[in-house]
C-alpha cells in the first residue's frame, strides 16, 4: 500500500512538472509575441532577403546570356543552309542535264525521249516524264535560292532546307529509274553504250553527296535545337527558384518587422489562463 500511495505521489509530481513546463513555454511564448522579434533575428532575415535579391539578378543574368548563346548557336548552324541547298542544286543540275544528256533527246514538243531503245514500256515512260518535270523543277528551284538573303527567318532557311531534300531526293530517284534502264536485259537488243552508265554513276555519286550533307544539317540544326531547349529550361528553372526563394525571404521578414496584433495577444494570453 505504502508503494502505491509512493507511485501515485511520483506521478501526480511528474504532471505536475509537465504541466508548469507548458505553462512556461506559453508564457515565454506570450512575452515573444508582445515585444516581438528580436533585432537580430530580423538582421538576420534582411541579409537574406539580399542574399535573394542577388540570386536573382545572377539568374536573371545567366537566363539572357543562355538566350543570347542559344539564339547565336542556331544562327551559326543555319548559315551553312544556303550553301548546302544551293550545292544539291548544282549537283542536281549537272546529273540531270549533263550526266544524262546523252540519254535523252528533245521531240518537237519539247518532250524528252530516250536515245536507247528499251523493253520495259513504264519505266521508259517514267523515265521520260521524270526528265520533263525536273526540268520544270530545276528553273523554280535555282529562282527560290536565288531570291534567299542574309536576313531570312529561320522559317524560311527551314523551307528551303526541306525543299532541297525533296528536289534532291526526287533526282536521285530519276536517276536510280535510268540505271535500271541501262542494265536492263532485253531479248534481240544490244546494251547502250558503258559510258552511258558511267555517266549516270557519276550522277548518283554526287547525288548520294549532296542527300548526305543536307541530311546531316538537318540534324545537326535539330541536335542544336534540343541543346538549346535544354539549357533554357535549366536557366528558367534556376529562376524561377530565385523568384520563390526571395517572396519566402520577404514575407518571413514582414512577418518579423510586424508587430502581433491584440487578437493574437489575447489567443495567447488564453492558452496562458488555461496552462494555470
Amino acid at each position: 500500500q505504502v508503494r502505491e500511495v509512493q507511485a501515485s505521489k511520483a506521478l501526480a509530481q511528474a504532471q505536475v512538472e509537465q504541466y508548469r513546463a507548458v505553462l512556461d513555454a506559453d508564457q515565454a511564448h506570450l512575452r515573444e509575441i508582445q515585444k516581438g522579434a528580436r533585432a537580430e533575428d530580423i538582421k538576420v532575415t534582411k541579409t537574406r532577403v539580399d542574399n535573394a535579391k542577388k540570386s536573382l539578378e545572377d539568374a536573371q543574368t545567366n537566363l539572357n546570356k543562355v538566350t543570347a548563346k542559344a539564339q547565336t548557336d542556331l544562327q551559326n548552324v543555319y548559315a551553312d543552309v544556303a550553301d548546302t541547298a544551293n550545292d544539291a542544286y548544282a549537283k542536281s543540275s549537272d546529273a540531270v542535264r549533263t550526266k544524262t544528256i546523252d540519254i535523252f533527246r528533245r521531240d518537237s514538243s519539247s518532250f524528252y525521249e530516250l536515245t536507247f531503245a528499251t523493253c520495259n514500256l513504264d519505266l521508259e515512260t517514267r523515265a521520260e516524264s521524270e526528265r520533263y518535270e525536273i526540268e520544270i523543277l530545276l528553273p523554280k528551284w535555282q529562282a527560290q535560292l536565288a531570291a534567299l538573303t542574309s536576313e531570312a527567318p529561320l522559317s524560311q532557311l527551314d523551307a528551303i532546307l526541306a525543299d532541297a531534300r525533296k528536289n534532291t531526293e526526287r533526282v536521285k530517284k530519276f536517276l536510280d529509274t535510268i540505271s535500271s534502264l541501262l542494265v536492263l536485259q532485253c531479248p534481240g537488243r544490244e546494251l547502250p553504250p558503258t559510258a552511258y552508265q558511267t555517266s549516270i554513276n557519276a550522277g548518283i555519286t554526287a547525288i548520294n553527296t549532296a542527300l548526305s550533307g543536307l541530311n546531316n544539317l538537318s540534324q545537326t540544326i535539330e541536335s542544336q535545337k534540343k541543346l538549346n531547349e535544354a539549357a533554357l529550361q535549366t536557366a528558367q528553372a534556376s529562376l524561377t527558384q530565385a523568384q520563390n526563394t526571395l517572396t519566402s525571404s520577404e514575407d518571413e521578414l514582414v512577418l518579423k518587422q510586424a508587430k502581433a496584433t491584440p487578437e493574437q495577444i489575447a489567443i495567447q494570453q488564453a492558452k496562458v489562463r488555461q496552462s494555470q
